[in-house]
C-alpha cells in the first residue's frame, strides 16, 4: 500500500530525475510517484528506474508553461492514485519574450 503520492515535474532529466530514482530507491513500493516531463523518451527511462524500486508510476507528458497540460497531470494522478501528497517541481518555465 502507498503511503505517499509524490508529483515530480522536470522529472526526465536532471534535479527532477536524480530526486525521482533517490525516492524510489529509499521507499519502493511505499510511495507512489506521478512523474511529469515534455521529453518522453527520457521520461520513460526514469519510471522504469524507479518501477525497478517496486515503486508504482504513472508517466505523463506535461509542459508546466502550458495550463491544460497541468490540468491534465493532476486529473490524471487523482485518477490514478486517488490523491496527491506533495508536489517537486523540478520544471523550467520557459519565459515569453516581451
Amino acid at each position: 500500500m502507498t503511503s505517499k503520492v509524490v508529483v515530480v515535474t522536470g522529472a526526465s532529466d536532471g534535479i527532477g530525475a536524480e530526486l525521482a530514482r533517490q525516492l524510489a530507491a529509499r521507499d519502493g513500493a511505499a510511495l507512489a510517484l506521478v512523474l511529469a516531463a515534455r521529453g518522453e523518451d527520457k521520461l520513460a527511462q526514469v519510471g522504469a528506474q524507479c518501477e525497478a524500486h517496486g515503486t508504482p508510476v504513472l508517466v505523463q507528458r506535461c509542459d508546466v508553461a502550458q495550463q491544460a497540460d497541468c490540468t491534465g497531470l493532476i486529473a490524471a494522478a487523482v485518477a490514478r492514485f486517488g490523491r496527491i501528497d506533495a508536489a517537486a517541481r523540478a520544471a523550467l518555465q520557459r519565459e515569453t519574450p516581451r
